[in-house]
């Protein structure tokens, strides 16, 4: 029997890596609400998938089996492209996805074709595979560009800009000379924006671990976490919260939440993280919390006071009704 291959185990990771990626980008297609997204995504799955089939035939060639290997954020992943409550936007974002590779910039395939052992075959499944992966890279880019002009547009439409030709009022000290080809200003001058680093949302993620790093120091085995959040985070929260979730269920700690208000698509959105059962429920849907002034006038007077009050005043009445006027004579 031939010599073990020096590069098998390269060939290992991409089969299961790109048969992983083929799963959750079809999932993804088959989710978005846009038919041009979906062409997009359904391609590179078809990519992926085969990608995986490729390196699996090759490996069988060279007389082994692909070694399955369990990615512990192929789940994460898996909850990201099947999610409805985000966007597609959202979904580049937190997939760490639309970033273009660019000439004289390296990647993670430029080792590839480092190892001398590679025979003719071999070599040549991988330079289909490099270019194809940077091709997609390409289309992820394109397809991310534009989903983030759709969503500026909007945002605009939404604040009331008029767009081009919207006149830009002369205290705010810009100075637009022109506009290269492709959009970008030259010479724009812009203030400082006192909002550029605000971001809303909760990191619930940092808390989660500062309580998990609390149990550990006090050596609590089997102890709960209590969560109590409108449930509101950024896009980029959602991987974040998926590993400190991971890691909640392997020391064996409970997490409980209790949601306040949530809309319908944070809920869900954070049930697809940490499950249906982290969550408290009310011990009835018909009587849900409400503040005082949320109550109705039944429950603020003091009625017992008012129907004594009233008595008195009826017996006052019939007292002036019935007895005489008192007469003081001179």
């Amino acid at each position: 029997m031939s010599e073990k291959p020096s590069y098998l185990g390269l060939l290992n990771a991409i089969s299961v890596a790109e048969t992983d990626a083929g799963c959750y980008l079809d999932q993804w297609a088959s989710v978005t609400p846009s038919d041009d997204v979906r062409a997009v995504i359904r391609t590179i799955a078809l990519r992926e998938t085969e990608h995986g089939l490729a390196f699996a035939k090759r490996i069988d060639e060279l007389g082994y089996v692909v070694q399955p290997r369990v990615d512990p954020k192929n789940a994460e992943r898996m909850a990201i492209a099947a999610s409805t409550a985000l966007s597609d936007k959202e979904k580049f974002e937190a997939l760490g996805l639309g970033r273009s590779p660019q000439n004289g910039t390296s990647d993670v395939f430029d080792n590839f074709f480092e190892n001398k052992d590679l025979d003719p075959v071999t070599g040549g499944l991988l330079g289909r595979y490099v270019a194809e992966e940077r091709d997609s890279g390409r289309k992820f880019q394109a397809c991310y560009a534009i989903l983030c002009a759709d969503a500026e547009k909007a945002a605009a439409k939404s604040n009331g800009h008029k767009g081009k030709g919207k006149a830009v009022p002369a205290q705010w000290g810009l100075r637009i000379l022109k506009c290269k080809a492709n959009t970008e200003m030259v010479g724009v001058e812009l203030p400082v924006d006192p909002w550029k680093d605000f971001r809303a949302g909760t990191r619930i993620s940092e808390g989660l671990r500062v309580a998990h790093a609390t149990l550990q120091r006090e050596g609590t085995t089997n102890g709960s976490i209590v969560l109590v959040s409108d449930l509101e985070i950024l896009p980029d929260e959602v991987v974040r919260l998926s590993d400190v979730a991971a890691e909640l269920r392997q020391d064996g700690i409970g997490l409980r939440i209790v949601p306040l208000f949530p809309t319908p698509a944070k809920y869900a959105r954070i049930r697809q993280i940490v499950g249906d059962s982290a969550f408290l429920r009310e011990s009835s849907a018909a009587s849900p919390v409400a503040a005082p002034e949320g109550r109705s006038l039944r429950h603020a007077l003091p009625w017992a006071f008012v129907l004594v009050a009233l008595g008195l005043v009826l017996l006052l009445a019939v007292n002036e009704r019935l007895l005489s006027r008192l007469e003081v004579r001179r």
